[in-house]
């Protein structure tokens, strides 16, 4: 049990900090942080324009820190305001036709290096990969909310999943795709930095969608 949990924190713990290196130097050379990459694309995803509190639930960031990057990203004409007070709450914030091509960089290298990541693996592999990473996301989730249960009870919950896993139908694996690594990248969906979709801004951009935590 211990060696399984050392290697789910020291792999999860190696994918993030990479993909925050890879963010900040992409980043660099539009002169952002990595982390404005995250609201790049969640206002590109919503061109109607999103309030900072939808941010704040969209991204997973404090006030604090939406206010800041994103007065960052005003002041080099990425971001712009309307309605509301001079301040970033009470109106709405759209992409500016600059933030809209910073966007759409995010994504087409968002998309570029979750498919150099993932280069190993066939389609059956990778629908296994995000469901099971999708699961234990949302058993964490309940755990950090719930808290831990008590050995006794944990052990019963245990075997009863177990006991389901066991009873579980076997999924048939997909077939392989011969002209996988001849199709146009893929998308990126839901993570950490690109969470892009189709936008009116461009005709015939790619769908690029989010969650913390969906990749396809």
């Amino acid at each position: 049990m211990i060696d399984r949990f050392e290697r789910f924190s020291v792999a999860i713990a190696e994918i993030s900090r990479y993909w925050h290196k890879i963010a900040s130097k992409e980043m660099e050379r539009r002169g952002l942080r990595g982390v404005h990459s995250i609201y790049l694309t969640a206002l590109y995803r919503h061109p109607e324009g999103l309030t900072a509190g939808q941010l704040c639930e969209l991204c997973g960031r404090d006030k604090a820190d939406v206010s800041r990057m994103l007065s960052a990203m005003e002041k080099k004409g990425m971001v712009r305001k309307e309605g509301g007070h001079r301040n970033l709450y009470g109106g709405k914030l759209k992409l500016t036709d600059e933030g809209v091509a910073a966007a759409e960089f995010v994504c087409r290298r968002a998309s570029l290096a979750v498919e150099l990541a993932g280069s190993a693996l066939d389609e059956s592999a990778r629908a296994i990969l995000y469901e099971s990473l999708e699961q234990i996301a949302s058993n964490l989730r309940e755990i950090a909310q719930n808290g831990l249960p008590d050995a006794s009870q944990a052990g019963a919950d245990l075997r009863i999943c177990s006991k389901r896993a066991a009873e579980a139908p076997l999924k048939a694996p997909a077939a392989r795709d011969p002209l996988a690594k001849e199709r146009a990248l893929r998308p990126l969906e839901n993570v950490h930095m690109a969470r892009c979709r189709r936008s009116p801004h461009i005709s015939g951009a790619k769908s690029l969608s989010s969650g913390p935590r969906t990749l396809r």
